[in-house]
């Protein structure tokens, strides 16, 4: 059994936090590189056991593991931590029609969550085209049903940066 010591944790636990059994179910996860070290920790033991639907960033390129983690769930709550996020906006999704989005949702029932203002998904470079941190995709005109993005900021650091870009065909 893992034990942790550490005062946060113990006061998650004990009172200062939500207790575990108010949180929503939860299908992925994905730990800032600014959290506390014993939820890197136990997000990489979770990792281990479940896969790609658990990620933990490393500061850089942080929109490789947020849509890794959506990309394994097909449907469900994927989870943010507290911290930041920072997103290359010079890496987007290939091609039509993912393009000039961050992070690309093109299943319906896709919640993407975070824990408040301390959530922080921060843009970074200075593209010459637009940037959308989330892309939603429909086949079927504009239909995506169930998708939400909340409790989280999304910092724009240009002029070319946006928050959403709905798209759809059909």
């Amino acid at each position: 059994m893992v034990t942790h010591t550490a005062p946060e944790y113990k006061g998650y636990i004990q009172s200062s936090g939500p207790s575990p059994d108010s949180l929503p179910a939860v299908t992925g996860m994905v730990v800032s590189s600014t959290a506390p070290s014993w939820m890197k920790d136990m997000a990489q033991i979770l990792k281990a056991r479940i896969g790609a639907a658990v990620q933990v960033c490393d500061g850089t390129d942080d929109e490789a593991n947020i849509q890794a983690a959506v990309n394994a769930v097909t449907s469900g709550v994927v989870h943010l931590s507290k911290g930041d996020f920072n997103l290359n906006t010079n890496n987007t999704q290939a091609g039509s029609p993912g393009a000039n989005s961050i992070i690309y949702i093109s299943t319906d029932n896709i919640i993407i969550e975070g824990e408040g203002p301390e959530t922080k998904l921060i843009m970074l470079n200075n593209p010459a085209a637009d940037r959308f941190c989330f892309g939603i995709h429909s086949a079927t005109a504009y239909t995506r049903l169930g998708v939400q993005v909340r409790d989280l900021q999304i910092v724009c650091k240009a002029p070319q940066h946006h928050g959403f870009r709905m798209m759809g065909t059909g």
